[in-house]
C-alpha cells in the first residue's frame, strides 16, 4: 500500500511539472509504463488487501464478521466457542498483521484478520468480557499492538 501511494504521488509530481513548464521530463514510453505500473498496483491493492477488510461485531450471544468486498457473512455463536486468542505476525513487505483466532476445545475455528480495524484494543477488552483470552504473550506484544492502535 506504502509503494503504491509513493508511486503515485511521484507520477503525479512529475506530471504536474511537465504541464506546468515546457521541460519534458519523460517521454511516452516512460510515461506508459507508470501508468500500467500505478494500474498493476492499484489490481494488487484489490486482489491482495482489499479481501481482509472486515466488519466485527460483537452481540451478547453472537460474533459476526462481514466482509467488505464479497459482502459475504459468518456467525460465530459465542455458546460454540471457548476461548480466544490473538496472533501477531510481522510480514516482510507490511506492517504488523493482527489475527483474532477464535478456539473450540483447544483447536482454531476461525482466524479473524484485524489488520484493518482501528478499534482492536475495545474489540479485545469485549472479548474477553465474554471469552477466556488465551493469548500466550510472552513478550508483550499485546500491550504493543493496543498502544500502537490507540495513538
Amino acid at each position: 500500500m506504502v509503494l503504491y501511494l509513493i508511486l503515485v504521488a511521484g507520477l503525479n509530481c512529475v506530471l504536474v511539472i511537465e504541464w506546468l513548464t515546457d521541460w519534458k521530463i519523460l517521454n511516452v514510453l516512460t510515461q506508459a509504463f507508470l501508468v500500467n505500473l500505478a494500474f498493476f498496483a492499484v489490481f494488487f491493492f484489490i486482489i491482495v488487501e482489499l479481501p481482509k477488510v472486515l466488519t466485527l461485531k460483537l452481540d451478547d450471544n453472537k460474533i459476526k464478521i462481514k466482509n467488505v468486498l464479497t459482502r459475504q457473512s459468518k456467525e460465530f455463536w459465542l455458546e460454540d466457542i471457548h476461548s480466544f486468542k490473538v496472533s501477531a505476525e510481522v510480514r516482510i513487505f507490511s506492517e504488523l498483521e493482527i489475527n483474532l483466532i477464535l478456539l473450540r476445545n483447544g483447536e482454531a475455528i476461525e482466524s479473524i484478520s484485524m489488520q484493518y480495524m482501528v478499534n482492536v484494543d475495545q474489540i479485545i477488552h469485549r472479548m474477553e468480557k465474554q471469552l477466556p483470552n488465551v493469548t500466550e504473550d510472552e513478550y508483550g506484544f499485546l500491550e504493543l499492538i493496543r498502544g500502537l492502535r490507540n495513538n
